[in-house]
């Protein structure tokens, strides 16, 4: 929505937000509350198992794996199943 037609600045709002968001998270005793974690960490576990769905996207993986075996760039972004799993609360803010 343009400014103009929403009658009020919403870009400067939106970035203002979006950058609290993500510098400054809701956190309860240092931590992300649990319920929201343990939400993220299924939709984690989900995503990650959903990459073998797609088959193209899989060999290309396996093949990046192994043309950069022992770099950081053989490693999806997303991480490892057995590591989406093993996530607790702690780890997620380090």
């Amino acid at each position: 929505v343009g400014d103009r037609w929403a009658g009020q600045p919403l870009f400067d709002g939106a970035v203002d937000l979006l950058a609290e968001v993500l510098h400054d998270p809701l956190l309860e005793g240092g931590r992300f509350r649990q319920d929201h974690f343990e939400q993220e960490r299924a939709n984690l576990v989900r995503a990650i198992e959903g990459l073998e769905d797609d088959k193209q996207l899989l060999a290309y993986r396996r093949l990046v794996e192994a043309l950069h075996a022992g770099t950081p760039f053989a490693r999806h972004a997303w991480g490892r199943l057995e590591e989406a799993r093993a996530l607790d609360a702690g780890q997620a803010l380090q």
